[in-house]
């Protein structure tokens, strides 16, 4: 079975204008974050939910054999944030993400 998902959510910010002639008023990109998975499994169970609301957050789980990789990457302009797990062979793997606000 392959393995192929992608989530991402952007969120925006409708800030005033500084008054400046040159600058651009509008909506300007804040944050940043998506989720990528991949794998290839010979057997077993891949079990997979998203929620797309003030955070991004992905829940995987994965009871099986063959090659499982995910990534993820939260960027809000100030600082960047790079996560990966690659895990192979006979797995039992169960994996949360959560990236963004969270109440």
């Amino acid at each position: 079975m392959g393995i192929d998902e992608y989530a991402e959510q952007e969120s925006e910010d409708s800030g005033d204008s500084s008054g400046c002639l040159f600058s651009l008023p509008g909506n300007v990109t804040v944050r940043k974050s998506e989720i990528l998975t991949s794998g290839l499994l010979s057997g077993g169970k891949f079990v997979s939910s998203r929620s797309i609301r003030d955070a991004l957050l992905a829940e995987y789980f994965v009871n099986g054999s063959g090659l499982f990789l995910s990534r993820a990457v939260s960027d809000d302009g100030n600082r960047t944030m790079r996560f990966g797990s690659d895990v192979s062979g006979v797995m039992n793997v169960t994996e949360r993400m959560v990236l963004g606000d969270v109440d």
